[in-house]
C-alpha cells in the first residue's frame, strides 16, 4: 500500500513537471514567448518625466501663512514637500500639509512663524508628466 501511494505521487509529480516544461518552453507560439516580445510599450519610461514645481512665500513674524504648488495640466502629483528656505534656525511650526485646494493636483503647506523675524518657506510638488 505504501509503495503504491509513493509511485502514484511520483507519477503525478512527473506529469506536472512535464506539463509545466511544455507550457513554458521555447517551443511556445511567438505571442507567448517573452524573448521575442515585439509589442509597443504601454507607457514611456519614467526617467525625465518627474518634474518639480515650487513656490516660495515669506511668513511674517509671529504669523501664520500658507503656500501651495500645483502640477500643470496633464501632470499627476506623486509627492509634495514643505521646507524652510531661511538659513538661520527660526522657530517655525508646520501646522498642516497635504493636497492643495481640495484637488489631487498640488501640495499645500501651512506654517506658523513663532520667531521675531520673517521666514521664507518653499512648497514643492513632484509631478509625473505625460510622455511626448
Amino acid at each position: 500500500m505504501r509503495i503504491t501511494s509513493s509511485v502514484i505521487l511520483l507519477l503525478a509529480g512527473m506529469l506536472a513537471g512535464i506539463v509545466l516544461v511544455l507550457s513554458c518552453g521555447d517551443d511556445s507560439p511567438g505571442k507567448a514567448d517573452a524573448a521575442t516580445c515585439d509589442c509597443p510599450a504601454a507607457e514611456l519610461p519614467i526617467a525625465g518625466r518627474l518634474k518639480r514645481f515650487s513656490n516660495t512665500r515669506i511668513v511674517g513674524p509671529n504669523s501664520v501663512s500658507a503656500e501651495g504648488a500645483a502640477c500643470p495640466q496633464g501632470g499627476l502629483l506623486v509627492s509634495g514637500s514643505c521646507t524652510n528656505e531661511t538659513s538661520s534656525g527660526p522657530d517655525l511650526t508646520l501646522q498642516q500639509s497635504g493636497f492643495y485646494a481640495d484637488t489631487d493636483q498640488g501640495w499645500g503647506c501651512w506654517f506658523k512663524n513663532n520667531s521675531a523675524a520673517p521666514v521664507t518657506i518653499k512648497v514643492t510638488a513632484i509631478c509625473l508628466m505625460p510622455g511626448t
